[in-house]
């Protein structure tokens, strides 16, 4: 399997334009949270979860504090239902989490975020000052990142023989982002999945565990032209953790059991195999399984 993050709810990334019906246009729509996938995410507490983060990092996705002190993951990514002009194309069974928004009370991106990280000296300097003592969970070699004045080369890594690795050093397991979401229960849930399906380069699937997962092409900036990591010496748990037992390289199909990148598709699924669940979904949801 490849390597994989668990994360908790979807969030949206407010605006202070209420979200168009798709009767009238509105020249003036906003549509920032149409162009980002933004999930909540655990409180760090752990070095593998301070180093998940720089993860993150380190594939250009972003992380942010917001003003309740929520950690959340922000990955730019446009939703395929926006259509020219701004305006929805599923604005008749848009999912709760778009129709959330609401002139009264929203706020834009900025004005709820108390801090934001998209390098890993941003992450690890807030660390240092607000958790110190987390940051020195982190190894030595992690830590001294704030000491340097200028990125070290990466070193040419010795050759591993192939009867201790199968690795074709092909970098392809460095070049996008695997989260475990959180397996629906009810319709909220379900159409959280079909906001993530929604976007672009978003794939949702089904892995062999039975686990609700998505696919992120996004390639590791760590990752130097011959296909090296560049940290290695210091590289995440996550990525220490991950065996060759499981590498698919970009090409995730060996991995899947069931992809679920349509509307269709997800609700075929959950008609067939999560009948209970499915029942308890609106009309209009159902209506999509048989399209």
């Amino acid at each position: 399997m490849p390597p994989s993050l668990l994360t908790s709810k979807a969030s949206v990334i407010l605006c202070v334009v209420k979200m168009n019906n798709g009767k009238t246009v509105n020249p003036r729509i906003c549509s920032i949270s149409c162009r980002n996938v933004n999930m909540e995410m655990e409180y760090p507490r752990t070095r593998g979860q301070a180093e998940s983060y720089l993860w993150y990092l380190y594939h250009d996705a972003e992380v942010y504090i917001d003003e309740d002190n929520e950690w959340h993951l922000n990955v730019p990514s446009r939703c395929k239902q926006l259509l020219k002009g701004g305006v929805c194309g599923v604005a008749d069974r848009q999912p709760e989490i778009c129709s959330q928004h609401s002139e009264n009370g929203a706020k834009k991106l900025d004005d709820v975020v108390r801090h934001r990280f998209t390098t890993e000296r941003e992450l690890l300097s807030y660390l240092k000052e607000k958790r110190p003592a987390l940051f020195k969970k982190l190894p030595l070699a992690t830590r001294k990142v704030l000491s340097e004045v200028t990125p070290p080369k990466p070193k040419k890594l010795k050759a591993i023989p192939k009867s201790a690795s199968e690795c074709a050093d092909c970098g392809l397991c460095c070049q996008y982002m695997n989260i475990v979401v959180d397996r629906p229960t009810d319709q909220e849930d379900v159409e959280i999945l079909l906001w993530y399906q929604y976007h672009k380069d978003t794939n949702l699937h089904l892995d062999q565990e039975n686990d609700y997962g998505l696919h992120f092409p996004l390639r590791c900036r760590q990752l130097d032209e011959n296909n090296l990591c560049k940290i290695y010496s210091r590289r995440p748990l996550i990525c220490r953790q991950f065996k060759l037992s499981g590498c698919h390289g970009k090409d995730i199909s060996e991995s899947v059991k069931l992809k679920l990148d349509t509307e269709q598709a997800l609700m075929g699924h959950l008609k067939k195999r999560r009948p209970g669940l499915f029942k308890k979904l609106s009309r209009k949801l159902r209506k999509l399984a048989l399209r």
